[in-house]
This record gives C-alpha cells, sequence and structure tokens, in this order.
C-alpha cells in the first residue's frame, strides 16, 4: 500500500514546526523508498495534486494541535475534531483540503502534537524534542 506522510507547520513558529521536523526525521530514516511519499510544508493544498496522482492507501499528516496535553504529547485528531484542535498556521483550512482528497478513498489520520511554544523563532520546545521519538515510533507502525 502507497502511503504519504506529511508534515505540516511553520518552522519559524517554534514547536508548530514539529510536523516538518518528523518528516524530516522519517525522510533520514527512509530515504525516498518506493510507495513512500515524504512531503514537508507549511501549505499543505499546494500537495493536492502530486498526492492525488501518487494514489495512496493511507496518509499521515503529522501537526501542531492545541487538545490541551503536556507539551509533546501527541493524539489521533477525528476530522470533526480538526477545527476544535488544530493550530491554524496554514491558508487553507486542513477540512477543506482532506475533502480535496476524498475521493481517493485513502484512510487518513490526523496525529497532532501538542506545542509549548508557539512563538516567532527558537526552533522546537524540549519538550517536543524530547517526545519526538515516541511520536516516530507510532508513525512507524502506521506504515
Amino acid at each position: 500500500m502507497k502511503v504519504v506522510i506529511l508534515g505540516v507547520g511553520n518552522e519559524l513558529r517554534a514547536d508548530d514546526g514539529a510536523g516538518v521536523f518528523l518528516a524530516g526525521e522519517l525522510e533520514k530514516e527512509f530515504g525516498n523508498p518506493e510507495g513512500i511519499m515524504i512531503i514537508k510544508t507549511q501549505v499543505p493544498e499546494n500537495f493536492i495534486r502530486p498526492i492525488l496522482e501518487f494514489r495512496p492507501g493511507k496518509i499521515i499528516i503529522l501537526d501542531a494541535a492545541d487538545f490541551k496535553g503536556r507539551p509533546g504529547e501527541f493524539r489521533v485528531i477525528k476530522e470533526n475534531e480538526i477545527l476544535q484542535f488544530l493550530v491554524s498556521t496554514h491558508n487553507m483550512p486542513l477540512t477543506l483540503f482532506l475533502k480535496a482528497l476524498e475521493r481517493l478513498k485513502a484512510e487518513k489520520i490526523l496525529i497532532g502534537i501538542q506545542p509549548k511554544n508557539l512563538d516567532f523563532g527558537g526552533g522546537l520546545s524540549k519538550e517536543v524534542r524530547e517526545k519526538s521519538g515516541d511520536i516516530l515510533s507510532f508513525v512507524r507502525t502506521l506504515i
């Protein structure tokens, strides 16, 4: 089964860049294997066409989400919870992005990472960086 891993976020806003960081770590680990497309972006809608053309059976999205957890904690966010929890730094709401991919009939898994800091500059917080191994282990089980 083909899999898309989409790391979303703004690396200039501290922990908002967690999804991009994690996708980058998976890219270092896997390289560019056939059957896995790894995307790191702040603008996921720019990748609708390439994702549709790739025709994945599974789409894993990594993004910052404020679900009032501990910094670095992660959880699977249901599509009907997106507007409630996601940190919105995207041009297009993630709900519309997912709607554009609906015809794929792919399984969509959104992993939200609780940020500590969303200020400009400074990179990932210590807490998010320390929990990144747990998140990566979880993503590996989904692939």
